[in-house]
């Protein structure tokens, strides 16, 4: 599930070229959309995972591709990709109300929340029973299983051995875990293609604060995933990862 860079950036490109392209995209914002990839890619799989879980209870409608939709989670805007089917009777839950672009500031808070807590199934179930989903069991089970198996796939996807630009970044959180607050680190890496398409190719929760030990495992996972080769890297100064890179 890839969201779509407006600029295109020709094969054929010089890698002068390439590079003055990949300069314009930055300056157009590019190097600051972690949180709404993460949003996005999250309200996308959600929204396949409980069209999954409808068309197991109706055998007579089909699945019918996807229309892209912007929304705004607080003040963040997010583009997304919205599974339909052939009826048009199916429309996932997780999106606003009909005729509203955007979700209320707390809705953030619950979006992440969700993303952490997709630990393990019975985390992931509770964490959409919180949101209001769904009150049938099976559903939840479904849709559980299913945004984490998406998760799970991105994670270990292979990568296109060569990327015009990747761009990490960590994100904390805190997890609710009985009656304690857990800290929490969300690792995404999102890549730049030679087609001009930004891919979130690694999205991983981790316990604890951002760390450099845990950087180093989802950057190795990346090389034995296929990447070899990247014309800019782009991350914050977060102590250790510079050498690293």
């Amino acid at each position: 599930m890839a969201t779509g860079s407006k600029t295109n950036i020709p094969l054929s490109a010089s890698p002068q070229d390439v590079k003055s392209e990949v300069e314009k995209v930055l300056h157009s914002g590019l190097a600051d959309f972690s949180l709404p990839e993460l949003l996005g890619c999250l309200i996308s799989s959600l929204g396949q995972a409980e069209r999954q879980a409808y068309l197991n209870q109706h055998r007579q409608d089909k699945a019918n591709g996807f229309y892209p939709r912007s929304l705004a989670v607080g003040s963040i805007p997010v583009d997304i990709e919205v599974p339909r089917t052939r009826t048009g009777q199916f429309r996932p839950e997780t999106l606003p109300a009909p005729y509203q672009r955007g979700y209320p500031e707390p809705s953030q808070a619950l979006w992440l929340g969700l993303l952490a807590s997709s630990r393990s199934l019975s985390a992931a179930r509770d964490a959409l029973r919180k949101m209001g989903l769904s009150r049938s069991q099976q559903d939840l089970d479904t849709v559980a299983a299913s945004l984490i198996e998406e998760l799970e796939l991105r994670n270990t996807r292979p990568v296109d051995p060569d990327l015009l630009a990747l761009f990490f970044d960590g994100k904390y959180v805190e997890i609710k875990d009985g009656d304690r607050l857990r800290s929490a680190c969300i690792y995404l890496v999102v890549g730049l293609g030679r087609d001009g398409k930004k891919r979130v190719l690694t999205c991983l929760w981790k316990p604890n604060r951002e760390n450099l030990a845990d950087w180093k495992l989802v950057l190795r996972g990346l090389l034995e995933r296929g990447l070899r080769r990247v014309l800019l890297v782009v991350h914050d100064d977060f102590s250790g990862l510079l050498p690293i890179t």
